[in-house]
């Protein structure tokens, strides 16, 4: 376990297999999410996709995504539960 500061003076414990924290600025929206882009499940919702799944966009709608979870199946998720990959730029950035 090491300490990771944050900028608000809170520390943290980053443990083996945690995800890093998602960043506001890398949260899904549907202007910056498109079909076939990958995506993180960030939420928390009993008998719904694991938290830190990853899946790809099938369909991007105005306030919720289809992802495809592989094995885990296909979900309609809202973009507040949705996070972007670290490497995956936006649709915007492609443009």
């Amino acid at each position: 376990m090491k300490r990771i500061a944050s900028q608000t003076a809170t520390h943290q414990l980053s443990m083996p297999g945690m995800l890093p924290k998602a960043n506001a600025a890398r949260g899904a929206t549907c202007c910056n999410v498109a079909p076939g882009q990958q995506v993180i499940y960030m939420g928390s919702v009993g008998g719904g996709p694991r938290f830190g799944s990853v899946g790809v966009v099938r369909e991007a709608r105005q306030r919720k995504a289809v992802v495809d979870m592989g094995s885990g199946g296909v979900w309609n998720i809202p973009y507040h539960f949705l996070s972007l990959p670290p490497s995956t730029p936006s649709r915007r950035a492609a443009a």
